[in-house]
């Protein structure tokens, strides 16, 4: 992934739960943001579900500050919740950055 802007739309969230998701019902991207508020983005499965990849695309206003932005999977499955893969991180960056 390039540079990411304050401001970017469309930009491809992607992370590994390393888990079969063929059996989920709710797929969520938890994000922390560099002020430390939290939030949550809806995901979608990428085919093949047993892949175990969740995507989301960028909306206006998900990046509103500059700053390093953790996002983790949270999945539900009808067992219960699951938090899935490994933390990332990635930096958004100031426009004239």
């Amino acid at each position: 992934m390039g540079k990411t802007y304050v401001g970017d739309v469309g930009t491809l969230i992607r992370l590994a739960t390393k888990v079969d998701l063929s059996e989920a019902t709710t797929k969520i991207i938890l994000v922390r943001k560099p002020t430390q508020a939290k939030v949550q983005w809806p995901a979608e499965v990428l085919p093949p579900a047993s892949g175990g990849i969740v995507q989301y695309a960028i909306q206006a206003g998900d990046l509103n500050e500059a700053g390093e932005y953790k996002v983790a999977a949270s999945v539900d499955f009808s067992n219960g919740t699951h938090y899935t893969g490994e933390t990332a991180t990635f930096k958004v960056y100031d426009i004239f950055d």
